[in-house]
């Protein structure tokens, strides 16, 4: 299991850094990590729909719907990137999603589609890194080291370079996804329903 500071030392690592004992010390190489981690964090998840991160959520309809869209719904609440809109809460089957857009209402994301009652598929913030798939982690590493080739060392062919292998790992986890994932026609457990936030069927 990957802890936050494994992550940033390891990155640290790939510059030939310094590795910090502690995220909160005083260092050019601590500040560097402050900054950069929830910019990685967050555009590593939404790089691929990680299983690990995949929620499902019946969304929140607004009151009123921008002309040309039948519904508008809140974004889910820790989303960082929205896969699909959806009739139905159906874990553990590879639906197709709904036409949709995303706007904004004032300083919110909405969802904007002709779905009504929608549910949304999609990748949530995930801050407990013990959680993270080893694949990610490792995407994370080399998008974190890339921040750190530019912020430490001022080097940005490395930083370039660092950058296409995390998007590397992200293409890999797709291939090995499709590869490996098979969706089931069995009828849905109860178990399933509650770790995708599912309500029971009537």
């Amino acid at each position: 299991m990957a802890h936050q500071l494994d992550i940033i030392n390891l990155a640290l690592s790939r510059v030939n850094a310094r590795r910090i004992p502690s995220t909160s010390e005083r260092s050019k190489e601590a500040r560097a990590a402050a900054l950069a981690w929830d910019t990685a964090l967050d555009a590593t998840l939404r790089a691929h729909p990680w299983g690990f991160a995949s929620r499902r959520s019946k969304l929140a309809a607004l009151p009123e719907t921008p002309p040309g869209h039948g519904f508008a719904y809140l974004e889910p609440a820790g989303c960082v990137a929205v896969r699909k809109v959806l009739p139905t809460c159906t874990p553990g089957r590879d639906e197709p999603s709904a036409l949709f857009t995303l706007g904004n209402d004032g300083d919110r994301t909405v969802i904007l589609t002709d779905v009504p009652d929608a549910w949304a598929e999609y990748t949530a913030r995930i801050d407990n890194c013990t959680l993270f798939d080893p694949q990610f982690a490792d995407a994370l590493v080399w998008r974190l080291a890339g921040e750190f080739a530019a912020a430490l060392k001022s080097d940005y062919e490395a930083m370039a370079s660092m950058l296409r292998m995390a998007e590397t790992m992200a293409k890999q986890a797709t291939v090995a996804d499709a590869e490996e994932h098979v969706f089931k026609d069995d009828p849905i457990s109860s178990f399933e329903r509650a770790r995708w936030g599912c309500h029971a069927e009537d």
